[in-house]
């Protein structure tokens, strides 16, 4: 199977490629880096001059977006990367006869913080971030039908997973690593906020088992088996580091509590998909393994 991915050099876009490398895929990867096979400024790409070099592709994956911290450094480059972009490599998918698109979309197109989500549960974003994914969703299902590809949209929730290489690695706001970070650095996490909030945290596993279900599903909630509040999931790395440590690793809650029913639970209706448990562990015990890569 021969797989061009867009947004490759990024977290998940990394282990997407590694992932299709694994089992043996030919991959084409395009983007403004030089490590790309096909250097390109994706908010120009000319979709015509790129059909002769994405011959014989089967799949697209697209990875490639304006990330949730960037989101508001302009408005243009958003939409011209997270809708824009869509909108051209559909077209790709037409001219060069690409019969598989997966695109890695957000569980942020929900809108919802709390209560029971599912893939059949109402879209309402509110924020860009969310909008411009759920833009590329509808255009992508649209031009399903014209351009007669299969199509899979992925919604993940929060990832978490060592990157197989730090050297490009930038997503230390993520809450995962940000802990992590402050744990082994600091020895203690602190939580500005009353930490109530529930997130649902995946396993980049997880994610990447949802890669197979193209020509099977249309969507996907990629979810973990771990939804806590932003409290609990600050002590479980605090104790799991603990433990690794043998150190005693402090969490300090900065914000009044509030009252109000803030859980969450993340679900498919109708899926093969099915979460893996133990992720988190192993995630905690290759970031150590690793740390002296990323600690500088």
């Amino acid at each position: 199977m021969k797989v061009l991915i867009t947004g490759a050099t990024g977290y998940l876009g990394r282990e997407i490629t590694e992932h299709y490398l694994r089992l043996n895929c030919e991959v084409i990867t395009i983007g403004r880096s030089l490590q790309n096979d096909i250097v390109a400024d994706l908010e120009e790409v000319n979709v015509e001059e790129l059909v002769t070099q994405v011959r014989d592709v089967d799949t697209i994956v697209h990875c490639a977006a304006i990330n949730e911290v960037l989101i508001n450094d302009s408005i243009d480059r958003t939409y011209n990367i997270n809708v824009t972009l869509t909108r051209k490599l559909t077209e790709l998918a037409s001219l060069a006869d690409i019969r598989s698109f997966i695109y890695i979309s957000t569980f942020h197109v929900y809108g919802i913080s709390s209560g029971l989500v599912t893939d059949k549960s109402e879209i309402n974003p509110i924020n860009d971030y969310g909008l411009t994914h759920y833009l590329s969703e509808e255009i992508i299902r649209t031009r399903s039908k014209q351009a007669e590809f299969n199509y899979l949209i992925i919604r993940p929730t929060n990832i978490y997973g060592a990157p197989s290489s730090f050297d490009t690695f930038d997503r230390w706001t993520l809450v995962p690593f940000q802990f992590l970070r402050h744990a082994l650095v600091d020895k203690k996490i602190t939580i500005n906020s009353s930490g109530q909030q529930y997130r649902n945290f995946v396993s980049i596993n997880d994610v990447l088992d949802c890669l197979s279900l193209i020509g099977k599903e249309k969507i996907v909630n990629a979810y973990g088996s771990m939804e806590l509040s932003i409290s609990d999931f600050a002590k479980c790395i605090a104790e799991t580091m603990s433990n690794y440590l043998n150190t005693h690793i402090d969490v300090e809650i900065k914000g009044a509590s509030e009252p109000g029913d803030y859980r969450i639970t993340v679900k498919n209706e109708d899926s093969e998909f099915t979460p893996k448990y133990g992720e988190f562990e192993k995630f905690i015990r290759k970031m150590l393994e690793d740390k002296e890569q990323w600690i500088k």
